[in-house]
């Protein structure tokens, strides 16, 4: 009876100690459990700024190629083969100025056979002068003597017959002799011809030589390209504008040019032209900028950006980009308020890739940027030790900046 006891009070002794150990690990569970929804539950670490006040610009960026105001080839007009060519790729050339020579030795001769054929309609025409007034003349006497009845009617007619022959041989040696007019006016003009020169419409005095397509010697037929000449003292660039922007545009706005070749310079341009129709393609118009080029700098061929300013608002309230959260339909932002963050809607404005105009409401406190995907609406959040140094470096700055007149005014 005593061994039964004995064993069960034993068997009380182990549960009570496997039961004693159960409640420990279970406690000690519960703790660590505790500790770390204590820890999720703590303030957040995160980056935020102060919104603040700068000119904000409602842009448009474009690219397009430089092309030269005019280019042109220069052909010739008569046939013939090259003899001299008076410039090349680069060179700069004047109004009127002698580009290129053709061989003239057929064209002076046409010239004189021409001359010498106006010569013999001259004198055919003079020969005929002398016979139609010896007709009218004799017409004259005739008429005179039937009015007498001194001759008969059939002289009298034949008087008359003679003197309107006459006449009508005269009128076809006149137009002889304009027919050889023209057509030494016209071996002139060929033989001129033979001369190439440069000539263009507009103001400017000076062009350039683009191209340079044949060499001396060279059997030209008409219309064969010698030389290409470009007017640089202007230069264009078409653009491409979509369907959203097109109603923002206007001849008349101007638009700040910038190229890889000149990377510190900004050239100024202006909208010339705007297409009245749209690419059902591409859904965009073309546009032409006119760009001042005196200096000469930019050249046809040129890769172009062009950036047109369309308004701009200054003293504007912004944020870094990152600040704002695009949330279905809404943009929001979470501010910083007694250390927690506040979940605020807000409208923005005008952007540059950086930073954003934010129209309403008027934000004053810190703005969480990096960090912000994390958060839901009042969970607790502390400033990064980043942060804290940013602000307190802006700060110095800003109060640097005001102290500044005031150190001014204490010299004597």
């Amino acid at each position: 009876m005593a061994r039964k006891i004995f064993a069960f009070i034993c068997l009380l002794a182990i549960l009570g100690l496997a039961a004693l150990t159960v409640y420990r690990y279970r406690e000690a569970r519960l703790k660590e459990s505790g500790r770390k929804e204590k820890k999720e539950r703590g303030a957040l670490s995160v980056n935020m700024v102060m919104p603040e006040r700068r000119t904000m610009r409602d842009e448009r960026r474009f690219s397009g190629t430089a092309l030269a105001w005019s280019d042109y080839d220069i052909s010739p007009k008569v046939a013939g083969r090259l003899i001299r060519l008076n410039c090349d790729i680069g060179d700069t050339v004047k109004r009127g100025q002698l580009i290129a020579k053709i061989d003239d030795t057929e064209y002076v001769q046409q010239v004189r056979q021409a001359a010498a054929n106006l010569d013999y309609a001259q004198a055919k025409q003079k020969e005929a002068e002398g016979l139609a007034a010896t007709k009218r003349n004799e017409f004259e006497r005739q008429k005179r003597l039937r009015e007498r009845n001194a001759t008969s009617e059939s002289v009298y007619e034949q008087a008359e017959s003679d003197m309107v022959s006459a006449e009508a041989a005269l009128e076809m040696c006149k137009a002889e002799v304009k027919r050889c007019q023209a057509l030494l006016d016209n071996a002139k003009l060929k033989l001129s011809d033979t001369e190439i020169l440069a000539d263009w419409n507009g103001d400017g005095e000076i062009r350039h030589i683009g191209n340079r397509y044949v060499d001396e010697g060279t059997l030209l037929s008409v219309g064969t390209p010698i030389v290409s000449i470009v007017e640089l003292n202007r230069v264009k660039a078409y653009i491409q504008i979509i369907e959203r922007d097109y109603p923002l545009l206007h001849e008349g706005q101007k638009a700040e040019i910038t190229t890889d070749a000149y990377p510190d310079a900004v050239f100024e341009g202006t909208i010339t032209h705007i297409g009245n129709t749209l690419s059902d393609k591409t859904r965009s118009a073309v546009a032409v900028i006119t760009i001042e080029n005196q200096d000469l700098r930019l050249r046809p061929g040129m890769f172009l950006r062009a950036k047109v300013i369309l308004g701009i608002h200054k003293n504007a309230l912004t944020l870094p980009l990152i600040a704002v959260i695009q949330d279905d339909d809404m943009q929001m932002v979470f501010c910083s308020r007694d250390g927690k963050a506040v979940r605020t809607p807000v409208r923005t404005g005008l952007t540059d890739g950086e930073h954003v105009e934010i129209l309403s409401p008027e934000i004053r406190g810190p703005v969480v940027t990096v960090g912000n995907h994390l958060l839901k609406d009042g969970r607790e959040i502390i400033m990064s030790e980043l942060s804290r140094a940013e602000m307190a470096e802006q700060q110095k700055k800003k109060s640097g900046v005001e102290e500044k007149p005031v150190e001014a005014e204490k010299k004597p």
